[in-house]
């Protein structure tokens, strides 16, 4: 039980992205983000020969584009890094947030029936810190990084209720207009058999 427990625990820390694509082909998902949340993507990629089904290293010229958009389509990063690399944004608003990448190997292209196998783990939250490198660099003692990792907790903890709260306020309002709406199509469809159940007897 105490290993399921850790388990669980242990995959809610990180989420893990794996894609198979093409030579200059974008691959693109979406991330639901309360706002004011830092996201923070590690990749490296290698290219996958197809017909050996065997991976390979990627020459280090190759560049990786990455794109973020929030949920009005505004970029909050666009950028490119080498083979392997880091990308991090902070979200504006609750919503959907896109995230786009794609190989650019213009000096190097690709070998013929190969294809681009791209690794993702994104971190969300006050789960993008790295409190030991932070202690060294502001010099805090043990307790100090305690207080500070209890206190950034606890405000990631109150902008996840915050998107919840408004997360169920949609689903309510969702809920009512289709109870709403059913209930009129029953309404409607009564008013009308009415009169043809009256109108039987006399054929």
């Amino acid at each position: 039980m105490l290993t399921l427990a850790l388990l669980s625990a242990l995959c809610g820390l990180a989420s893990s992205v794996f894609l198979r694509v093409a030579d200059k082909e974008r691959a693109c998902f979406t991330e639901n983000l309360p706002s004011r949340t830092r996201l923070v993507g590690v990749y490296w990629t290698r290219l996958y020969d197809e017909q050996g089904y065997r991976y390979l290293p990627v020459h280090p010229d190759l560049e990786v584009n990455v794109l973020a958009t929030d949920p009005d389509e505004q970029v909050l990063l666009s950028g490119s890094g080498g083979p392997e690399g880091n990308f991090s944004f902070t979200s504006r608003r609750t919503g959907n947030h896109r995230i786009c990448l794609r190989s650019n190997s213009t000096r190097r292209p690709l070998v013929a029936g190969g294809a681009l196998a791209l690794h993702l783990d994104l971190r969300v939250g006050d789960r993008t810190n790295n409190y030991a490198q932070i202690a060294i660099e502001d010099k805090l003692t043990e307790l100090q990084l305690r207080v500070r990792r209890l206190t950034e907790q606890v405000y990631h903890i109150q902008n996840n209720q915050d998107y919840y709260r408004l997360r169920l306020k949609e689903v309510h309002w969702i809920q009512s207009s289709t109870s709403r709406w059913i209930f009129w199509c029953v309404v409607v469809q009564t008013l009308c058999l009415v009169p043809l159940v009256a109108w039987s007897p006399a054929w």
